[in-house]
């Protein structure tokens, strides 16, 4: 009979814990979580590349009609800078600027 009271208890515990609700998650979910995630994956990827390429190759162009490394990294970084802005309705004046282009 006891075994069955330590039983029934058990039974009883699980199902009190099993029937909590998970904890609320934290940060933002939906759309604006895919946007984050879709960030920081771009930005680890470009980031690591930056990285990689020796200071000497950033004027590197594979052809003459195409921009050099260090363009295409810049370009990015602007893009990126218009689009936070946008997003946190800040005029154009109070966007940081860019390290001065190099040439194309």
């Amino acid at each position: 009979m006891q075994s069955m009271s330590v039983l029934l208890a058990m039974v009883i515990t699980t199902g009190v814990m099993m029937g909590q609700t998970p904890a609320a998650p934290t940060g933002p979910t939906g759309p604006a979580a895919e946007v984050q995630r879709g960030y920081a994956a771009q930005k680890g990827n470009i980031l690591k590349s930056a990285d990689k390429m020796p200071e000497s190759d950033y004027q590197f162009k594979p052809t003459q009609d195409v921009r050099t490394y260090a363009r295409v990294v810049n370009h990015v970084t602007e893009a990126q800078l218009r689009t936070c802005g946008a997003v946190n309705h800040l005029a154009a004046s109070e966007i940081a600027n860019v390290t001065k282009r190099s040439p194309q």
